[in-house]
């Protein structure tokens, strides 16, 4: 249960082939990077970077497979590769999956990216896609994505009650070993180069995606596989279906399912409640998901996840059927709105 390749809006399985240069090294007790948590799963994590007297967002995205930027920023600050120098990657995508369908996808010469202490790792070579979606879908600029191939290269530590995910360039001294307070499961990346975590469903053990860039309310989506599979073991407590449109521009959306599991079982703790959106991609825990943890440790060298458990339940609100019937016949959004993005 579980599928590990991720249809991304950034990036395919053939752009996770451009891998970055290592960091140099600096003390590991201090962060190089410091990413302000929002108030709620709605904010995403974004990155502001400067650049030709230009401030650039840049979502933080673990759930994509590298490093891409808009196409209109990128036609006015980089160079795009010869027709020589694009032979020479042969094999590289011509289109990856957007939000509404494929999107073409145009290659620049890098240039360097810092945020704060952080020289983010790139390739010599950086893709780029419209991202005009993208930006709708999240409300706010949207001028690239930091995918996986730059994040996995530092340690990431989610405190949610400072407001802050920290990066440091290697494992600081108090999370050695086994972390006081924290529960720690296995980390990967999967077939197509995302964060993957190991959890259990039904004592059936899956992996599912662990998506930074997953805004919204409910704690993230379901395979449609692994939705059928949990209802033939009779592991959803309340499902509720959506039959409008998805996004501003009216994608089709379905129908689609949102679900509400029994109980996931994560590093031995029980997370039960929380709801779920039917996806044509992979399974995957959001923002959402994240935001219910205090601390939460990204040991990417470690290959594991670390977090300290919720101290009380905290199940996911999931719409009515009628919010949902009133959102499709264009009335008002319900709280518990569905994701657009992935």
């Amino acid at each position: 249960m579980g599928s590990a390749c991720l249809r991304k809006i950034t990036l395919a399985c053939g752009l996770a082939m451009i891998g970055p240069a290592l960091s140099a090294c600096d003390s590991a007790d201090k962060p190089v990077a410091v990413i302000r948590i929002g108030t709620t799963p709605n904010d995403p994590l974004m990155l502001e970077v400067a650049r030709d007297k230009k401030i650039l967002h840049l979502l933080f995205d673990t759930g994509s497979a590298g490093t891409v930027m808009d196409l209109d920023l990128a036609h006015r600050h980089l160079q795009p590769l010869s027709g020589s120098e694009r032979l020479q990657h042969d094999g590289l995508p011509d289109t990856v999956g957007g939000l509404y369908g494929e999107l073409p996808v145009t290659y620049f010469r890098s240039r360097p990216l810092r945020y704060q202490e952080w020289d983010i790792p790139q390739a010599d070579i950086t893709p780029a896609i419209s991202m005009s979606a993208t930006a709708v879908a999240l409300g706010r600029p949207v001028d690239g994505v930091i995918g996986m191939p730059a994040i996995s290269k530092q340690t990431w530590v989610w405190e949610r009650q400072l407001g802050s995910l920290m990066g440091y360039r290697r494992l600081p001294p108090a999370f050695a070993g086994q972390p006081g307070g924290m529960s720690c499961t296995a980390l990967g990346t999967s077939s197509s180069g995302t964060a993957v975590v190991r959890v259990e469903i039904a004592g059936k053990p899956s992996w599912f995606a662990l998506d930074t860039g997953y805004t919204g309310d409910l704690s993230g989506s379901l395979s449609r596989q692994d939705l059928d599979q949990l209802r033939a073991l009779q592991q959803i407590g309340k499902e509720v279906v959506y039959r409008g449109t998805l996004g501003q521009d009216g994608a089709p959306a379905g129908p689609r399912a949102l679900a509400r599991v029994k109980d996931i079982v994560i590093a031995g703790h029980h997370f039960d409640g929380l709801a779920f959106q039917e996806t044509d991609g992979a399974s995957r825990f959001g923002l959402a998901f994240l935001h219910k943890l205090e601390r939460a440790l990204f040991d990417f060298a470690g290959e594991r996840f670390c977090f300290t458990p919720p101290a009380t339940p905290m199940p996911d609100r999931l719409p009515s059927q009628q919010e949902l019937d009133n959102r499709a016949a264009g009335k008002k959004l319900p709280a518990a709105g569905l994701q657009a993005v992935k």
